[in-house]
């Protein structure tokens, strides 16, 4: 992934605008402009794999939890504006060639035991995707990272002091791969840490990418450290990439 130019990744579609990890959300970021798209996948308890960012969701008054509830049962939920729950199947059957497509394992439903299903279920397509796998679970990214898929592991703000100390005890497990910070890593006390790993792990030959960012004055706050940029606001980041 070369170049100056940030690369526009639409956070769960283009959730700025539409409901998140649906169908529309995803045409709408690709329709204006996003080299690729990031999404969530939840397993269901018949085993399916569908695009959804929570544990559970939201029918009426009620709470249904993804790994208690069928896909059928799943289906019938009307997130609004007639989207439904879409599959990894569905999403890669739509989803365009040669723009990137970011796979966030969920650990909520998913163990290492059921990478070989999602990896088998995004080869089963004739389409020239550009695959990156994502997890705040190392454990759930070996199994992709063997297969040559370039991979990201995911940090949360409140945790990137240790996390410097856990990539350190895991570098030959990410082999050089991503690792995926949060903007608000980059403000307060946190600023002096942030910067010291990304710098540091530069040195191993790890990449970084950055989300989520919605602010353009934030991009000056990562300037030469990554180029990949994970935003909810798909078009005002894609005028800034083509006016660069």
């Amino acid at each position: 992934m070369p170049g100056d130019k940030i690369i526009v990744w639409g956070h769960r579609g283009y959730s700025y605008l539409f409901t998140e990890n649906t169908k529309l959300s995803f045409k709408k970021a690709l329709e204006s402009g996003a080299d690729g798209i990031e999404c969530d996948v939840q397993k269901t308890k018949d085993g399916q794999f569908v695009i959804m960012h929570d544990p559970f969701v939201t029918n009426g008054s009620s709470r249904l939890f993804i790994a208690q509830t069928t896909l059928n049962e799943l289906k019938n939920i009307d997130l609004g504006n007639g989207e439904h729950i879409i599959t990894l199947n569905e999403l890669i059957d739509f989803f365009p060639e040669e723009k990137f497509l970011d796979i966030e394992i969920k650990g909520n439903t998913i163990t290492k035991n059921e990478c070989p299903d999602i990896y088998s279920i995004m080869m089963n397509t004739s389409k020239k995707i550009s695959y990156y796998i994502s997890s705040f679970k190392l454990s759930l990214l070996v199994f992709f990272i063997k297969k040559g898929i370039p991979a990201g592991f995911l940090i949360g703000p409140e945790s990137i002091q240790d996390s410097i100390i856990y990539i350190f005890r895991n570098l030959k497990i990410l082999k050089s791969n991503y690792i995926s910070i949060p903007i608000q890593s980059f403000f307060g006390f946190l600023s002096f840490f942030t910067h010291f790993l990304v710098k540091f792990f530069k040195l191993f030959g790890y990449k970084f990418n950055f989300w989520t960012v919605n602010n353009p004055k934030d991009l000056k706050k990562i300037k030469g450290l990554g180029n990949i940029v994970i935003t909810d606001k798909v078009e005002e980041f894609v005028k800034i990439r083509d006016s660069g």
